[in-house]
């Protein structure tokens, strides 16, 4: 039976843990009135008012507008992760309003943007950076621009105990990728952190291509593979680490190490802009240089040597304390509710044709940004 919706959140998946992943199942949880669509899950995602449209591996985009309009009777507003299904739904579940929300500020995305413009009505990102930078690109934007801070689960909040060790324990949580997340990088925090003569272990949180090269040269003896984690089992791996390794080229976030800050967990991060350095601003945590990984090192031993270690984690925590879902829900439906008060700005795009939407994804050796 087609069902009408007031918010349906469209992304590339609800069933991969990530940051974008997790923020949209804490919308789906704290609003009652949003429901999500997955483009790359099968239908049956184990998600609450969550759904996949790709019914099996030999889908192509046409099967999934098929299943989109199946499914879907209308929505108030459909709000686009990262520019997922706006091309390819927008013409196939009636709607008022487009939204996007932007959980990144990697290249394609300045790119991609221009040309979507005209079908948008509002625009979300992640950060106070993000948007101004938009700004600074994007002079001539006339669709609103509105920046909200990432929240954390309410679990986040509770009192909880860390868990002693006899030596210092690294953590990385994310995806195992060269580009962005530049993981390699951990072999070489790794042998810096050995000529300093530290005794660590570090546990690494994820899942990804480079996993095979870091399995070959990450030293056995100083470092474990935790696989994907599901939230609890992360959540319990915060409370086993010291500090919260990030070695990305750039972030808005990363939720990663807010949830650390919440937990008590030290992040140490480059110098990126994104949500995370600008928390740590008023502390005495200074981000490292991007990329330099024995800097890094250096501030590991700097910090595990600091009397006041226990003073930081503290205002750690305080940093994050008012990041709670029911605010970042109540923001977006603000702005949700402001944009269907004004005239709509957005054209819908017309239906794509052609052989290549009905070929699976696998075959199709188009940009990523086709699926968007």
């Amino acid at each position: 039976m087609k069902i009408i919706v007031d918010k349906l959140h469209i992304t590339e998946s609800l069933t991969r843990l990530g940051g974008v992943e997790t923020l949209v199942h804490q919308l789906l949880q704290g609003d009652e009135s949003s429901y999500g669509a997955a483009l790359l899950d099968p239908p049956e995602t184990g998600i609450d008012k969550g759904i996949g449209l790709r019914a099996g591996r030999h889908a192509g985009a046409n099967m999934i507008r098929h299943a989109a309009s199946n499914r879907f009777a209308g929505a108030s507003h459909l709000v686009f992760h990262n520019f997922a299904g706006l091309m390819m739904l927008s013409g196939v579940v009636p709607h008022r309003r487009k939204c996007l929300f932007l959980h990144t500020n990697s290249a394609d995305v300045f790119s991609i943007l221009p040309e979507r413009l005209p079908y948008l009505d509002t625009i979300l990102v992640s950060g106070k950076d993000l948007e101004n930078e938009l700004h600074e690109r994007f002079p001539q934007i006339n669709v609103p621009i509105t920046a909200v801070e990432y929240p954390l689960d309410d679990r986040y909040f509770e009192a909880h105990q860390r868990m002693p060790s006899p030596s210092l324990v690294l953590g990385y949580s994310g995806r195992l990728e060269v580009e962005q997340k530049q993981v390699l990088r951990l072999v070489e925090l790794c042998r810096t952190l050995t000529i300093l003569g530290l005794h660590f272990r570090l546990e690494i949180a994820g899942g990804g291509n480079a996993l095979g090269e870091l399995q070959r040269y990450l030293p056995a003896a100083h470092c474990c593979f935790l696989g994907v984690l599901a939230p609890a089992e992360l959540h319990a791996a915060y409370k086993r680490w010291d500090f919260l390794i990030c070695t990305s080229d750039y972030e808005t976030g990363p939720l990663v190490a807010m949830e650390a800050m919440a937990s008590g967990v030290i992040p140490i991060l480059p110098n990126i802009p994104c949500q995370a350095t600008e928390l740590i601003k008023d502390l005495d945590l200074t981000p490292y240089p991007r990329g330099d990984m024995a800097a890094a090192s250096r501030l590991i031993q700097k910090l595990t040597g600091d009397r006041e270690l226990e003073r930081l984690r503290k205002n750690l925590i305080a940093q994050v304390a008012n990041r709670r879902i029911t605010s970042f829900v109540d923001k977006i439906n603000r702005v949700l509710e402001e944009s269907a008060m004004r005239p709509a700005l957005s054209k819908t795009p017309a239906v794509p044709s052609g052989l290549a939407e009905y070929l699976p994804f696998a075959l199709r050796r188009l940009r990523n940004t086709h699926l968007r």
